[in-house]
């Protein structure tokens, strides 16, 4: 219970990557803002256009005709400027989320290496990618884990060394078990 407490969002932690959300978040207004702004050009300039060419006096069915005519208009572009801007966003979206998830599918495949026992080489991300801190602070464990595997094979050696020598059998088993154990697979090498 208490794990699920210290889960839970507030103000404070709703922002847990600034320059990604920040990023994310001024594009999406930014797109929208200039979606309405042509839709409202659009609708100064359809009624602009309606009221200069018609006449001083107007019948109620020409009204209509003409209200029909600006409606008709102002629905088509309000829809194919909307359109644009969903497109823009999908197509924003799509770049966006390839520089997070790339750099999340990367460092996935290091822990996954990582939790097979495998040292894997340092994670080098694409210069524009998101998570530049995290896949640091990974490189960063490697090495340390990088300095445990030799200070293992170490170990590993001078057990191997004792291993022949008169010992008890107990000592004997203990020292083989900890030789079993003690080596990481490091594919840097």
């Amino acid at each position: 219970m208490a794990t699920g407490a210290s889960n839970r969002r507030s103000v404070r932690t709703i922002l847990i990557h600034r320059p990604m959300q920040r990023m994310l978040t001024l594009t999406m207004i930014g797109v929208m803002m200039t979606a309405g702004v042509l839709v409202s050009v659009m609708i100064h300039f359809t009624l602009k256009q309606m009221t200069d060419g018609a006449p001083q006096t107007l019948s109620r069915l020409a009204l209509e005709r003409i209200i029909s005519d600006v409606n008709l208009q102002l629905i088509m572009g309000t829809i194919f400027v909307i359109f644009l801007a969903v497109i823009v966003l999908g197509f924003f979206g799509v770049f966006f989320l390839h520089r997070v998830a790339g750099p999340v599918y990367r460092i996935r495949q290091v822990l996954r290496q990582m939790a097979s026992g495998e040292l894997p080489p340092d994670v080098h991300l694409r210069e524009h990618d998101f998570f530049h801190e995290t896949a640091a602070e990974l490189n960063r464990v490697i090495h340390v884990l990088r300095g445990y595997a030799v200070t293992s094979k170490k170990i590993n050696a001078l057990l191997t060394e004792n291993r022949d020598q008169e010992s008890s059998p107990e000592v004997q088993a203990k020292i083989a078990e900890l030789c079993k154990e003690l080596p990481y697979r490091d594919r840097t090498e």
